[in-house]
C-alpha cells in the first residue's frame, strides 16, 4: 500500500494474543482448603471407623485412603494451590482422622450414653491411640504408624502445589 500523507505509513500489525486463562488466586484460597480438608477428614474418620464396626477388622491401609481423600479435597478448596501450610494442614487432619476414627468405635461398642461419657479421657485416648497400640502389641502398633505416616505422607505431597 503506498504512502499516504493523510494516513501515515502502513503496516502490519500482528493479532493480540489470546487471553490466557486467569491464575489460580489465593485469596481465601486456605480456607477453603481448610473447610473441605476437615469434610475430607470427617468422611475419612467415618469410612475408617465404618469399616472397623462393620468387619471387626482394624485394617491401617485405611489411613492411605484417609490421606488421599483429605489432600484431593484441599486441593479441590484451594482450586489447585499448594505449598507448605496446606502440607501440614492435610498430615495433621489425616492423623487426627485416622487416630479419632476411634471415637466411633468407643460409642458403637459401648453404647453408653452421650453425656456420660469421659470425653476429655476419650479424645486425648484418641488422639494418641496409634501409639497406645504399642503397648498392647509393638508389631502391630509399628506396623500401623508406618502405614499412617505413610497415609500422612501421601496427603503431603497431593498437597505441595503445581510445579512450574
Amino acid at each position: 500500500m503506498p504512502d499516504n500523507p493523510q494516513f501515515g505509513t502502513a503496516q502490519y500489525a500482528p493479532p493480540p494474543p489470546p487471553p490466557t486463562a486467569p491464575a489460580a488466586s489465593a485469596d481465601g484460597a486456605f480456607p477453603r482448603a481448610l473447610l473441605m480438608g476437615l469434610i475430607g477428614a470427617a468422611i475419612g474418620c467415618a469410612l475408617y471407623a465404618g469399616f472397623v464396626i462393620l468387619t471387626n477388622i482394624e485394617i491401617g491401609y485405611m489411613s492411605l485412603a484417609v490421606g488421599f481423600i483429605v489432600a484431593k479435597l484441599m486441593m479441590v478448596g484451594s482450586k489447585g494451590i499448594g505449598g507448605r501450610q496446606y502440607q501440614i494442614t492435610a498430615a495433621l487432619l489425616t492423623y487426627l482422622a485416622v487416630s479419632l476414627s476411634i471415637i466411633p468405635i468407643i460409642l458403637y461398642e459401648t453404647k453408653a450414653p452421650l453425656n456420660l461419657l469421659p470425653w476429655g479421657e476419650i479424645i486425648s485416648k484418641g488422639l494418641a491411640s496409634p501409639f497406645l497400640v504399642l503397648q498392647a502389641d509393638t508389631f502391630r502398633g509399628v506396623i500401623g504408624l508406618v502405614i499412617l505416616s505413610v497415609g500422612m505422607n501421601i496427603a503431603w505431597k497431593m498437597t505441595a502445589g503445581k510445579v512450574q
